[in-house]
């Protein structure tokens, strides 16, 4: 009997030695993958190479890129998967952001700038982005201070009230599976939508979080 089978589990991709081992994803095994990391720091992963991954390992959920892409990359074939990460500068656009259908979004070396981000939140709040649980911007400046009052221009909100959700959420670290940590987001800026949907924005240690309250008072992202 195969212990196997029946498992999911999750996948850490060298791609700079991918070719030596491209052949051994042609086991169904590997349709139960789950959680896809892709790293490396001297081969290009290509539509084609991405697609292929994405075939062998059809049942992804989770997938963080961490390696040099192609200059033809075509993004939009990941708008789909639940929880997203990628590492390199400026491969999400404002407009990527607006199309995507994923949960969870993590954006390493962040250059959406405050205005973008602003216009982002009101497409959010005219009904945009349906299923996005959270998007964290990474990398700012050591001297980045937010200037709230562009980020939120024309946006009505409100600060935290502990009748209208929780002060924590509960998030699992981007370099550790299964690491689970408290949030405390009771330094944030709340505003609600016209269908009473709740969302968080709030800046910490280089990170800017755009949480959406789906239940609010028990979220795990």
């Amino acid at each position: 009997m195969n212990l196997f089978s029946n498992a999911e589990f999750g996948l850490d991709v060298h791609f700079d030695c991918f070719g030596e081992v491209r052949g051994l994803l042609h086991d169904p095994l590997f349709l139960k993958c789950t959680d896809l990391h892709i790293y490396g720091n001297t081969e290009l992963l290509t539509n084609e190479e991405m697609q292929f991954l994405l075939e062998k390992t059809g049942s992804i959920k989770k997938l963080k890129l961490n390696c040099l892409l192609s200059t033809d990359f075509n993004n939009k074939i990941l708008f789909d998967i639940s929880v997203m990460e990628c590492h390199k500068e400026g491969f999400f656009t404002k407009d990527d952001l607006k199309n995507m259908k994923c949960q969870l979004i993590s954006v390493h070396q962040n250059t959406l700038t405050e205005n973008q981000t602003n216009e982002f939140i009101h497409h959010w709040l005219k009904g945009g982005n349906p299923d996005l649980t959270r998007l964290k911007l990474y990398h700012f400046d050591d001297d980045y201070i937010p200037n709230w009052d562009v980020l939120l221009k024309t946006v009505k909100y409100s600060k935290f009230d502990g009748k209208r959700r929780a002060r924590y959420i509960k998030q699992e670290l981007s370099n550790y599976r299964c690491r689970i940590v408290k949030f405390d987001c009771a330094n944030g800026f709340d505003f609600e939508r016209s269908d009473g949907k709740l969302a968080t924005v709030i800046y910490h240690d280089k990170e800017f979080y755009f949480i959406v309250w789906h239940d609010r008072f028990l979220l795990k992202v």
